[in-house]
C-alpha cells in the first residue's frame, strides 16, 4: 500500500518541525496495514489510527486484531530517516531493503513468548508495546491463515498409562495430521483441551488433573495458529477392584460380640486389599464398613460367619470377603458355684446322693445344665473305703464342665454320718470307734488317757474322736444320741492323738461285743466303767465300741477308781465346761455293813461315803 500525498506533506512537515527543534526529541510513527483482511495494527484500541509522533524512549502501544481465520505471526518496528526510503522498500527486494534500513524491532512469539501466550485464545490479538527509538519508525504486520480443528478427524486423544484408576493424575496424548503429523502440537501453545465428567456431572477441569474414575467427554480448542473447538472423544478410566475382609475375631461363649470399628484407621477391624498409590480405607471417608455377625450371646460353641458391607468410594469397586468369628468355651474355673443339695445326712440305712447344682457368678448367676453343661461322678471309694453311698463316710463328687462350658475340675463332698447314742443317766461314757474319725459336737467333752502312774490315770482333753484311739466322753449337756461331723484322716487336729500303753497299764477298746475273761492278762486287772465310775472285774461281756483300763495290780488295789474333771462331779452348779485334764483317782468301795469290797458286782454301794448302786 502507498501512502496518500496528504500524510507524506503531513509526515514531512513533522520531520521538518523535529529538525527545526520546534518538536524536539519527537519522532513520527507510521503502521502499514497492508492487508487489512487478515488484520491490522493500530495505535489505538479501536483499530482505526494508523500514524502519529511519540518521543524518544517512551513507549508505544500497538493494537493487533487478527481478522476471520488469520492469527498474528510477527509485527516489524522498523527505525527510518524518511518516508521515501520507507515506500521504497515496498517496491524493492524487501530482505535488501529491511538490511540497508538499518535495526528493527521484531515482535513475535519467538521474541516475545510471554506477551504472545496471553492471547492465545484470540489467535495473538492485543495490544503490544516497545520503546520509541531515537529515529521515525515504520511498523508492519504479518498475519497468517490459521488452521481450522472444526470437522477435523485427524486430531484424536488417549489417556496415559491404564485406563484403570491408579491414583496419579493423568495427561491426554493428542495425535494429529495438522498441519504435519511429523511436529505435533503443543497443548497450551496450538490447543486447549476441556474435559467434562460426563458420568457424575462435575463440569469442566483442566484436563491435566484427569484422576479419578468415570467416564470424560474432551473438547479440544485452537490457540494461535489454530482455530475452532471440537469434541474429540469420550473416554473412561475405569474403577479399581477392592476388596474388604473382616479380621476374624473369638470369644467365649456368653460373652458380648465383639465390635467392629468403622472408624477412618489404617489398624482398624477390616482388612483391605487393592488400594492404589499408597492409599487407604480413608479414602472411604464417611463409608465405612460395617460388620454382621452371625451369632448372639446364646449361640453355641462353633465358627459363625462375619460379613462386611457399606463401603463406598468413587474410585473402587469394591467386593467382600468374610471373616470369622470363633466362640469358645467359656472358663468357668473360677466363677462357676457348685453346691450339693445337703452335705451330710444322718445314716438310715438308705443310700444317698445329693443333686449337684452349678451357676456361673460372672453371668447374672446363669444355672448350669446337667449333661449339656457338666457332668457329675460320684466317687465310688469314700474316704474310709465304702462304696455303696449307706455306710457312715465322707464321699466325694465330682464336677467337670463340657459343651459350652470349661473349666477346672471341682470336687465336693458329702457325709453320712454315725449315730453315737450315750447312756440318758451317766455323764461319762467310753467309745471305741475304729471305722472313722469325728469331731467331737457341742454338749460333749472327749478326754484320751495320756499316764498311768502309781493309783493316778492322766487324762487330756481332745477336739476330735480318732479311730482306734480309746475315748472317754463326758456329756455336758442333755443331748443323749447325736450324729458327729465325720472327719477326713489327714485333718491336722488328729495329729499327736494315740492310745496309751505303758508297762503300768493302757486304755483299751474294743470292735466288737467280747467277752472280759478273754482281755485278762497276768498281773494286771481289768476297770471298766459302771455308773460313771471304772470298776474292777474279771467276768462279764464288754458290747462292742467299748473300752476297758488294764493296769498293773500292785499299783492299784482299790475296787473302783472315780472319773473326775478336777472338780467333784456330783456338783452339777459349776457350770465349768472346758477343763482340758483330769484323772481317774483309786476309790474303795464298801457294802452297807461297812465291809470293803475289792470285786464289786452288782448290788449297792459306799464310795467316798455315798452310796452307788451297780445294775
Amino acid at each position: 500500500m502507498t501512502m496518500n500525498k496528504i500524510q507524506r506533506v503531513l509526515l514531512t512537515t513533522i520531520s521538518l518541525l523535529v529538525t527545526m527543534g520546534v518538536l524536539a526529541d519527537s519522532y513520527s510513527i507510521t503502521i502499514d496495514n497492508a492487508a487489512p483482511a487478515s488484520g491490522t495494527i493500530s495505535l489505538t484500541s479501536e483499530g482505526t489510527t494508523t500514524s502519529g509522533t511519540s518521543a524518544s524512549g517512551a513507549t508505544v502501544t500497538l493494537y493487533a486484531s487478527p481478522t476471520g481465520s488469520y492469527y498474528l505471526e510477527k509485527i516489524v518496528v522498523e527505525y527510518v530517516m524518511n518516508l521515501d526510503d520507507a515506500e521504497s522498500r515496498e517496491i524493492s527486494n524487501r530482505a535488501q531493503i529491511e538490511i540497508d534500513l538499518g535495526q528493527k524491532i521484531i515482535i513475535s512469539k519467538e521474541t516475545e513468548p510471554q506477551q504472545f501466550d496471553n492471547y492465545k485464545a484470540n489467535r495473538y490479538g492485543g495490544a503490544y508495546t516497545f520503546q520509541m527509538p531515537t529515529s521515525n519508525v515504520f511498523i508492519t504486520a504479518t498475519f497468517q491463515s490459521a488452521t481450522s480443528f472444526t470437522g477435523n478427524g485427524d486430531i484424536t486423544l488417549e489417556i496415559s498409562g491404564s485406563n484403570t484408576y491408579t491414583g496419579l493424575e493423568r495427561h491426554l496424548v493428542v495425535t494429529n495430521t495438522l498441519p504435519d503429523p511429523d511436529v505435533p502440537l503443543v497443548e497450551g501453545t496450538d490447543f486447549r483441551i476441556s474435559s467434562q465428567q460426563i458420568d457424575v456431572g462435575s463440569g469442566f477441569e483442566d484436563a491435566a488433573a484427569i484422576k479419578n474414575a468415570g467416564t470424560y467427554q474432551f473438547t479440544i480448542q485452537g490457540l494461535g495458529a489454530y482455530y475452532g473447538e471440537k469434541t474429540i472423544s469420550t473416554l473412561t478410566i475405569n474403577k479399581e477392584n477392592l476388596r474388604i475382609t473382616p479380621k476374624d475375631k473369638s470369644r467365649q461363649y456368653r460373652d458380648a460380640n465383639p465390635t467392629y470399628s468403622n472408624t477412618c484407621s489404617t489398624s482398624g477391624d477390616f482388612t483391605y486389599s487393592g488400594f492404589v498409590n499408597g492409599e487407604t480405607n480413608t479414602v472411604l471417608a464417611a463409608n465405612q464398613p460395617s460388620a454382621t455377625i452371625g451369632a448372639d450371646i446364646n449361640s453355641s460353641v462353633g465358627s459363625y460367619t462375619v460379613t462386611a458391607s457399606g463401603a463406598t468410594a468413587t474410585n473402587y469397586n469394591i467386593s467382600y470377603n468374610t471373616g470369622t468369628l470363633t466362640i469358645t468355651q467359656r472358663d468357668v474355673t473360677s466363677t462357676a458355684a457348685s453346691t450339693l443339695a445337703a452335705t451330710s445326712y444322718n445314716y438310715d440305712n438308705n443310700p444317698h446322693q445329693p443333686a449337684v447344682t452349678v451357676i456361673d457368678t460372672s453371668d447374672d448367676n446363669k444355672g448350669l445344665t446337667l449333661g449339656t453343661d457338666f457332668t457329675v461322678t460320684y466317687v465310688t471309694t469314700g474316704e474310709y473305703g465304702n462304696t455303696d453311698f449307706i455306710s457312715p463316710d465322707i464321699y466325694y463328687v465330682k464336677v467337670n464342665f463340657t459343651g459350652n462350658y470349661t473349666g477346672t475340675q471341682q470336687n465336693l463332698e458329702f457325709q453320712i454320718r454315725r449315730q453315737l447314742t450315750l447312756d440318758e443317766k451317766n455323764k461319762w461314757y467310753t467309745f471305741f470307734e475304729t471305722d472313722i474319725n469325728m469331731r467331737v459336737p457341742d454338749g460333749f467333752e472327749a478326754y484320751v488317757v495320756n499316764s498311768i502312774s502309781s493309783s493316778v490315770v492322766g487324762i487330756q482333753q481332745k477336739s476330735f474322736i480318732k479311730k482306734n484311739v480309746p475315748m472317754l466322753l463326758y456329756r455336758t449337756g442333755d443331748v443323749a444320741s447325736l450324729y458327729p461331723e465325720l472327719v477326713k484322716n489327714d485333718e491336722g487336729g488328729l495329729d499327736g492323738i494315740s492310745k496309751f500303753s505303758s508297762s503300768d497299764g493302757s486304755f483299751e477298746g474294743v470292735g466288737v461285743a467280747t467277752n472280759v475273761a478273754e482281755l485278762a492278762t497276768p498281773n494286771y486287772d481289768l476297770w471298766i466303767l459302771v455308773n460313771g465310775e471304772f470298776v474292777r472285774t474279771k467276768s462279764g461281756e464288754l458290747p462292742a465300741h467299748k473300752c476297758y483300763l488294764k493296769l498293773k495290780s500292785s499299783l492299784f488295789s482299790a475296787p473302783s477308781l472315780s472319773l473326775s474333771r478336777g472338780l467333784d462331779l456330783d456338783d452339777e452348779t459349776t457350770g465349768l465346761k472346758s477343763i482340758e485334764n483330769g484323772e481317774l483317782k483309786i476309790d474303795n468301795y464298801y457294802d452297807l455293813n461297812g465291809r470293803r469290797v475289792l470285786y464289786p458286782t452288782k448290788g449297792i454301794y459306799i464310795v467316798n461315803g455315798k452310796k452307788i448302786v451297780i445294775k
